[in-house]
């Protein structure tokens, strides 16, 4: 059967067989996702992607779907570290956007994260960077790292710099949250200077730094830099030498850095404030890990090793707090003294020995074996502070007062108080684990054999009672001191001595049956002169002697009240009274009665005064308190006036009242005598001149200074003031120390009164007659003739043979003068004169005897 298809079936047919065919096709043609080639990593982020928006098919680039962007894909960064990409990676950063980075970048200038647009930016590198063999840090990262390499170009300045000082316009001036992970910053190419910095943080917060590693820092490279105005930022698993907190003060510092397991060197810090330093390591041969200065709340709780030293630290850094592990440390704990409030609690002792376990519950402070001080203040002065020992509560208490009756009744501001605290509990001392003394709070008691040493002791009781009470061991009363009566007792049972040494050597002795008080020496100064200061009284209380001190020894006074006697003198029946009229009297047979008045008693020679016999002084001293005349008497005192002996009052001897002077109508005369066996040491008269004030300094005679005299008087029959004679000497010379040139003159009166000087002698052996000026002037010769006369007579002795006299003039004459020479010796000699002139001749035909006596006379 045949079946005619209508045009339109016809071609409705033919549309569906096509539809069909063609979509046969298009399956045929599908391949899976996994059989797409792949793509060239890393992608650029400009890859267009299908996707489907709102139901319509579209595309985007790949980064869209990335919530970071890597910097490789910015226009000139080179991942291969060849091409500076200095340039691209500031604009990858102005963009604000986290960033990732894998590659090596070279850069030649800072790297600024300066602007509000960085907030909560995030510079990451690809991947973590430990190598298979360590869970740490490797030494060399791995190829897929990321690693910033600066150039030399970057030598003293910083390769980062966060700081949000310089945005304008924006109310946010700090660069907040900004952060960087795993990556590096090798340094190898910078100088090695304080200035090379790899990450610069000013005025930034919220920081935070992990898995980042500085490379290559060199000893004085910085790692990281904290300036003033960076605070609450935290470095985690990270690596560099030397981390710096440098502040411009305390108040606008570096503050809130946690740095947790850094692996570095050392750590300076100035101006900083709460600085934690949580594990990790900090290690160097000869570097210092800690140098703190300047600031406040320093916590470091990690391991310390090598050398060196592990703080420098001054005054100024305050409330440290030390928990480190020092176990592989050598060097020096510490330099400086530390500020307030710091705590050392490191663990360790004598560096490379463990402590000792320690119990539960316990604190075992230890300063590596140096001096030092553990301080705890309350930190005001009006508030006291006290450390509380005890069970489950306060027993007992040490502290300080700050105001009045603190603690305990009576204390002041500033005292120290130990006492126990709970009621009726007792406080203890002792040592060596032997108890010593116990307060109670009835009283103090001492135990043992120990001695109680005190500089001064007072002991002042409640109420008057017993203040001190001492016993023997039997409980006998030794010692009692009370306070109870009117006057203070001093009771003794047994008597008190007193020694020089160890029980040895008795000085005083006080008998308690009689009162005797037996002294070697006593001696009684008072404070202040005019006071008695030596009183005894009758057994009525009567006063019987008294001594009354004066600033002049001459009037200070002694005093009896019922009239001074002295009796039986040792070795004698003498005594001397004196009655209360000041009338003195002596007897005979011990004092058994009194003289009359105005008696006296007679010295003997042997009669002594502090020991000293008489008879060397006076042969038969007169009598005392008689009518004649003392035998010595001095009128005005000690050194004023005159001292006169023999004669009532003194007398002027020409012209003259002297300091002393013997008078008498016997046979007088001055005597000095020694008797000594060695020769030369016979009597000796000595006269002198200092030009001082008193003898209690020097001043050197002068030339014209008269050294003394011997002044001859008589009596003219109306005055004892004509002065005949004189014989002086005088300086005549330069003085020098040792050495005082002098001259021996002697005057003598002629029959008509004329006083003349006589005769010269001076150092130089001249002796020049017949002048009466003074002195000539010196001139060689044996003797010398005065030229003032016309008529000159010269006899010379000889004492030793001689053949040969020459002579010089005192002074030179106008003409040679005409000379004669005469022998007087018992033995003449043919004498004749030679080489006579106007200054001096010579005297020949000497015979060579012992002795010859010739005159000159010329004219």
């Amino acid at each position: 059967m045949k079946v005619k298809l209508s045009e339109s079936l016809l071609a409705l047919l033919v549309v569906v067989v096509v539809i069909v065919l063609l979509w046969c096709g298009f399956v045929a043609a599908q391949v899976p996702i996994s059989g797409l080639p792949a793509a060239t990593l890393p992608l650029t982020g400009s890859e267009v992607v299908p996707l489907v928006q709102s139901g319509v098919t579209k595309n985007a680039p790949a980064r869209a779907f990335a919530n970071t962007t890597s910097i490789n894909n910015f226009t000139g960064v080179d991942p291969l570290g060849v091409i500076d990409s200095t340039v691209a990676i500031q604009v990858a950063l102005n963009t604000g956007e986290s960033l990732t980075c894998q590659g090596t970048y070279k850069v030649s200038a800072p790297l600024l994260i300066e602007s509000y647009t960085n907030n909560g930016q995030q510079l990451s590198g690809s991947g973590n960077w430990a190598n298979a063999a360590s869970d740490d840090l490797s030494t060399t990262p791995p190829p897929s790292a990321c690693v910033f390499m600066p150039t030399s170009a970057l030598s003293g300045k910083p390769v980062f710099v966060i700081d949000g000082t310089p945005v304008v316009g924006s109310q946010l001036s700090w660069v907040q949250g900004f952060k960087m992970r795993n990556l590096a910053i090798n340094m190898v190419n910078m100088s090695d200077v304080a200035a090379s910095v790899a990450i610069n943080q000013i005025q930034a917060f919220d920081g935070f730094y992990e898995n980042v590693r500085v490379m290559n820092d060199g000893a004085n490279k910085r790692a990281w830099l904290f300036n003033a105005g960076a605070f609450t930022t935290t470095l985690l698993n990270t690596q560099g030498n030397i981390l710096d907190f440098e502040g411009i003060s305390t108040s606008n510092g570096v503050t809130t850095i946690t740095v947790i397991n850094h692996d570095g060197g050392s750590v300076i810090a100035n101006n900083a404030n709460s600085l934690k330093f949580l594990g990790g390591a900090f290690q160097g041969a000869s570097n210092t890990k800690f140098t703190l200065s300047s600031g406040t709340d320093f916590q470091i709780a990690t391991d310390v090793e090598g050398g060196g030293v592990y703080l420098a630290v001054s005054a100024s850094a305050n409330f440290i707090r030390s928990e480190t592990e020092l176990q592989g440390f050598t060097g020096t704990y510490m330099t400086g003294t530390p500020g307030a409030d710091s705590i050392f609690w490191d663990n360790q002792s004598n560096f490379n020995t463990y402590p000792a376990a320690m119990t539960s519950g316990s604190i075992q402070l230890n300063n590596q074996g140096v001096a030092g001080i553990s301080s705890f203040l309350s930190g005001a002065l009006g508030f006291n502070y006290y450390l509380e020992v005890g069970r489950t509560g306060l027993d007992a208490l040490l502290g300080t007062v700050a105001n009045t009756n603190d603690f305990l009744s009576g204390t002041a501001a500033g005292d120290a108080v130990l006492s126990s605290w709970g009621a009726s509990t007792n406080l203890w001392l002792g040592a060596a684990q032997t108890p010593i003394a116990k307060a109670t709070p009835t009283g103090f008691t001492t135990f043992g054999n120990g001695s109680l040493s005190e500089g001064i002791g007072l002991f002042q009781p409640l109420s008057d009672t017993d203040a001190l009470v001492v016993k023997a061991h039997a409980g006998t009363l030794l010692f009692d001191v009370s306070t109870s009566t009117a006057l203070t007792s001093f009771n003794n049972n047994l008597g008190l001595i007193g020694y020089t040494g160890a029980g040895s050597g008795q000085t005083w002795r006080i008998v308690t049956s009689t009162g005797e008080s037996i002294f070697q020496q006593d001696v009684v100064q008072p404070a202040t002169d005019g006071a008695s200061i030596f009183q005894v009284n009758n057994a009525e209380s009567g006063d019987v002697l008294t001594l009354q001190t004066n600033a002049t020894v001459a009037s200070s006074m002694l005093t009896d009240f019922g009239g001074l006697t002295l009796g039986a003198v040792t070795g004698s029946t003498q005594c001397l009274h004196v009655n209360t009229s000041g009338v003195v009297s002596g007897t005979g047979a011990d004092c058994a009665s009194s003289g009359g008045a105005g008696s006296f008693t007679t010295l003997s020679a042997s009669s002594t005064v502090s020991g000293a016999g008489f008879t060397a002084l006076l042969a038969s001293p007169p009598a005392i308190g008689g009518t004649a005349p003392a035998a010595i008497t001095d009128t005005n005192g000690i050194d004023t006036g005159t001292r006169v002996t023999g004669n009532t009052a003194s007398v002027n001897l020409g012209a003259t009242s002297f300091q002393s002077e013997i008078l008498s109508t016997a046979n007088n005369g001055f005597g000095i005598g020694r008797a000594a066996a060695a020769a030369g040491s016979g009597s000796r008269f000595y006269m002198g001149h200092t030009q001082a004030a008193s003898f209690a300094s020097f001043s050197a005679v002068a030339s014209g200074s008269n050294l003394a005299k011997f002044v001859f008087w008589g009596d003219d029959g109306s005055t004892y003031n004509t002065v005949p004679a004189i014989f002086s000497v005088d300086v005549t010379g330069t003085v020098s120390t040792g050495v005082i040139p002098t001259t021996m003159t002697w005057t003598n009166q002629n029959s008509t009164g004329v006083v003349t000087t006589d005769l010269f002698i001076d150092g130089s052996q001249h002796v020049t007659l017949g002048t009466t000026t003074s002195p000539p002037a010196a001139s060689t010769g044996i003797a010398s003739i005065g030229a003032n006369a016309t008529d000159h007579r010269f006899k010379f002795v000889s004492g030793t043979a001689v053949t040969v006299m020459s002579w010089t003039f005192g002074k030179t004459w106008v003409n040679t003068p005409v000379c004669t020479v005469s022998e007087e010796s018992a033995t003449p000699t043919t004498l004749g004169i030679s080489a006579l002139s106007t200054s001096g001749g010579t005297v020949t035909g000497l015979a060579a005897v012992t002795t010859v006596t010739f005159d000159v006379l010329c004219d």
